[in-house]
């Protein structure tokens, strides 16, 4: 079996890739469905014909291939000659289907994004407390961005700066609806009075300023180590003194 196409292994940093099927299914968005007759970020259409499928499915092989490779050993230590190599393919054949090792780095970055957004948007839909909405949607973001070998993000950053760019673009944007739960949060009596607009500013900045592999590896911890003492940080100023 070729190795891009072996099962699941538990250990691997991108194993949300090799599940993506299974994520996709829940939120109900099909790689196929979702894209409907376009192409998205990383290449798909949404084609019934057999021979797009086998575009599609030669794809998916070299964005396992390289998830692998990115795991093991960074951005920048893998090559597009070796990725190659691993697939049993050309070069030549590799930039059929990806324009470049950037190209290809952020198909397998916006696979988790892909996650990220239905996980956000299904939270969107939800009923109840405002901020139990908000502490699933951060933990479940933070499951789908732990997924992400820490190496890999930290040589997106330093060598790939334009993708680092879209990463943190996306995050800008998957995080505005939090100024809507604070005010539904504030409706509620669950937090002190504040403005939602720039709480919101804050929080965002925060983020893009802290929760990043240059900051977590001056303090000596992981990003997730600040994401959650933010969080709690963030969520102990909200909540109105008992």
């Amino acid at each position: 079996m070729d190795p891009a196409l072996s099962p699941p292994r538990d250990t691997s940093g991108f194993a949300a890739i090799r599940r993506v099927d299974a994520l996709t299914d829940r939120f109900g968005r099909g790689i196929m469905k979702a894209c409907g007759n376009r192409k998205n970020q990383f290449g798909f259409q949404g084609s019934t014909s057999g021979g797009k499928l086998m575009e599609d499915s030669v794809r998916l092989r070299i964005m396992r291939g390289a998830a692998d490779m990115f795991n093991a050993k960074g951005y920048k230590s893998v090559t597009l000659s070796e990725l190659a190599t691993r697939l049993g393919m050309s070069k030549k054949t590799l930039y059929l289907y990806f324009s470049s090792k950037e190209d290809i780095a952020w198909a397998v970055i916006d696979m988790t994004l892909s996650a990220i957004a239905a996980l956000v948007a299904e939270q969107k839909q939800r009923n109840g407390d405002p901020l139990s909405m908000l502490q699933e949607t951060f933990q479940g973001i933070k499951q789908q961005i732990v997924k992400l070998n820490p190496l890999f993000l930290e040589d997106i950053q330093k060598f790939a700066p334009a993708l680092w760019d879209q990463l943190e673009a996306f995050r800008g944007r998957q995080l505005e609806f939090i100024g809507g739960v604070l005010t539904k949060a504030m409706e509620a009596g669950l937090i002190r009075e504040v403005n939602p607009r720039l709480v919101s500013a804050i929080i965002l900045e925060t983020i893009q300023r802290t929760v990043r592999p240059d900051f977590a590896a001056k303090q000596g911890v992981t990003m997730m180590d600040v994401a959650d003492a933010w969080f709690d940080f963030i969520l102990a100023g909200l909540r109105k003194p008992n």
